[in-house]
């Protein structure tokens, strides 16, 4: 594994120089490059490759340099330009394009304890990981939280269901039962009823009645609230400091959290919710609770506004425009709500938006449907989905019939342009699409015109080697998976074979940039435009559910939240798993902050010194450009001095990532 610093350099070739430490035993070095064209074409002009020969004292092993022939100097230069450096942030990581989601045993496996953990279910079908979430900071710590659903628990009723909220930054062990969570460490609450399948959903809402404190989500959609079946019901619990180990739902009481009544029927409120960030403008987070079977199947939308103070239960037929506002599906069978996230600001109005999915619409066809919807304070209490205008939001047509687009929902900016960009999956189609943020919309768009430049999908480069894997099935932006002023997006492929494994499961990381093609393959993940992990279990449905923490234990990165909703624990079968995953300790190579010192030496030549350690493997990558970058491994030596240095001037722009290996 590598540790990595960036450095481009930018100047005109006429001379460089390398210094390396190299092992005693060394009989042959070649340091190569290439020209901005990227390509190694041996054309006798800008590519080359140069022979070192190590010198002979083992005092000044390391130094071995040449002079380019001047027929490789275009033009050639009595005097060349000072070159100028670009430093990349310190830390920038690489990874391997795959590995497999493992715990560590003391001789194999990925995760250790300190750079991610598994929490297992508890017994037998709790199918916990059937939700994650992130959440703010609950209990006022200093460290984001995050939150597991387990809706398969029966405790003792059948499947009431319950959900976990763990304080971070979390679990030293690799791998542990989540009953072992303590007094301090998290809290649990549990289903009131048989069947309610309490914590099917669950989300992390920020502070929406402003103490300070981070608030929570539960669901339960098969709850009957006022003797209404299924009608389902959700349950907030504010943060605090002082929280039991045990929250009891019927304590709720307004001051503690507040209860959330479904309004129809067989609605199955709480199916899907989600944070929505400040819809309105008012200071104060929002939040999204959805009845996708609702009137008639056509589903609903809640979108409940942040107050300072809530009733002990509030009615979700009761929001009248003031309290929170409804959206209604456009027709009967069209789902809406099957997903839905807050995305952000779209159009750079000042307002956040949502996303709202309606996976089989239209009618019978199922090819899916999305709507963004602007964030504004002059909605009406009730709106229906039909109505968007362009001015007020827009509808996503899917790509084909049965495609099931808006299956999974997420908000991101991957381009990098300062509005939210809108993801929807499309499992049946093994796709995703990404809309970029904009502006001005017209009254819908379909994903088929996605060209680049107003979005992409992402896809599999050879549709026919995969088959129904489930991709697109859940989806979350993250702000921060690597070092770049991009955001990133997490895909769930939880039905894909990972290495002959059958249903195990993949999550794909894809991380933001300034540019991307009409169709971006997943499949090609290189390790530096993302990465792929793999389910260990057949079955078990790795990425079923997925959730992005804001960094949680102060190394300045998201971690990753996978949900394994049908992981076999020894013999409990469904028990049920999640895992919080840290990218820089999966990262092939690895978070490393080397002191830069960038001097001259007396022929004016820019001389990029770090610091290093002795016994260590240094790699050093060179790139012509950072859109894409295209790295070439330079050279790799072991260091035997406390610092190692590369001089030379430029032609054009060369960038280097300079990674130590672990």
């Amino acid at each position: 594994m590598f540790d990595t610093e960036q450095l481009g350099l930018n100047g005109r070739i006429s001379r460089f120089q390398v210094s390396i430490i190299v092992p005693a035993d060394a009989t042959e070095i070649n340091v190569c490059f290439h020209d901005n064209a990227g390509t190694w074409d041996n054309n006798g002009g800008r590519d080359w490759c140069i022979p070192l020969q190590p010198v002979a004292s083992p005092a000044t092993r390391a130094m071995a340099s040449s002079r380019l022939p001047a027929s490789r100097v275009t033009p050639p230069l009595a005097a060349p330009a000072p070159a100028s450096q670009s430093a990349l942030e310190p830390g920038q990581l690489f990874f391997a394009p795959s590995q497999v989601l493992s715990i560590y045993d003391g001789l194999n496996g990925l995760l250790n304890g300190a750079n991610g953990f598994r929490l297992v279910g508890s017994a037998a079908d709790n199918r916990l990981g059937t939700s994650v979430a992130a959440a703010s900071d609950v209990n006022g710590d200093g460290y984001d939280d995050y939150i597991v659903g387990a809706p398969g628990v029966n405790s003792p009723n059948f499947r009431e269901g319950r959900a976990y909220v763990v304080y971070g930054p979390g679990s030293a062990a690799p791998s542990q039962p989540i009953s072992l969570v303590k007094a301090g460490e998290g809290f649990q609450a549990t289903g009131l009823n048989t069947d309610d399948q309490f914590g099917t959903a669950v989300a992390g809402l920020g502070d929406i009645n402003g103490d300070g404190w981070g608030d929570v989500l539960f669901t339960a959609p098969l709850a009957d609230p006022n003797g209404q079946n299924n009608a389902g019901a959700g349950y907030v619990v504010f943060g605090a400091t002082n929280l039991p180990l045990n929250v009891n739902l019927a304590g709720l009481n307004g001051s503690n959290g507040f209860v959330l009544s479904g309004a129809d029927t067989l609605g199955r409120a709480g199916s899907a919710c989600a944070p929505a960030g400040d819809f309105n403008r008012d200071g104060r987070p929002d939040f999204l609770v959805a009845a996708e079977d609702a009137q008639a199947n056509a589903g609903c939308v809640y979108l409940v506004y942040g107050a300072a103070a809530y009733p002990s239960n509030l009615n979700l037929d009761s929001l009248d425009g003031v309290n929170g506002i409804v959206f209604t599906g456009e027709a009967a069978n069209h789902h809406a709500g099957h997903s839905v996230a807050g995305i952000g600001d779209f159009n750079g109005d000042g307002f956040d938006d949502i996303l709202i999915g309606a996976h089989t619409a239209p009618d019978f066809n199922a090819a899916g449907r999305a709507y963004v919807v602007f964030g504004g304070n002059d909605w009406p209490a009730t709106n229906s989905l039909a109505a968007l205008d362009g001015a007020n939001g827009f509808r996503i047509d899917g790509a084909a019939m049965f495609g099931n687009l808006g299956a999974a929902a997420a908000g991101c900016d991957l381009n990098g342009d300062g509005l939210a960009d809108a993801a929807v999956g499309a499992p049946n189609l093994d796709e995703a699409y990404v809309i970029f943020g904009q502006t001005n919309s017209s009254a819908s768009m379909s994903v088929t015109n996605l060209d680049g430049d107003n979005g992409f999908t992402l896809a599999f480069a050879n549709e026919g080697s995969v088959i129904s894997s489930g991709f697109g099935a859940a989806l979350v932006g993250a702000r921060r998976l690597n070092v770049d002023a991009f955001g990133d997006l997490l895909c769930g492929a939880p039905a894909m074979a990972a290495d002959g494994r059958a249903g195990a499961g993949e999550v794909f990381a894809v991380f933001g940039g300034p540019e991307f093609p009409a169709v971006f393959a997943v499949n090609q993940l290189d390790g530096t435009n993302g990465f792929r992990l793999k389910g260990g279990q057949a079955f078990a449905e790795v990425g079923g559910a997925l959730a992005a923490m804001a960094d949680a234990d102060g190394d300045g990165f998201d971690k990753i939240l996978i949900g394994e909703r049908l992981f076999d624990a020894g013999a409990a079968t469904n028990a049920g798993a999640a895992y919080v995953v840290s990218p820089p300790g999966v990262a092939a190579q690895v978070l490393y902050r080397p002191e830069i010192i960038t001097t001259e030496d007396p022929e004016g030549l820019p001389a990029v010194t770090w610091a290093g350690q002795a016994g260590v493997t240094y790699r050093v990558f060179t790139s012509p450009s950072l859109s894409p970058p295209d790295w070439t491994e330079l050279t790799h030596f072991v260091s035997e001095s406390s610092t190692n240095t590369i001089e030379h001037t430029a032609d054009g722009s060369l960038f280097y990532r300079i990674g130590v290996e672990r």
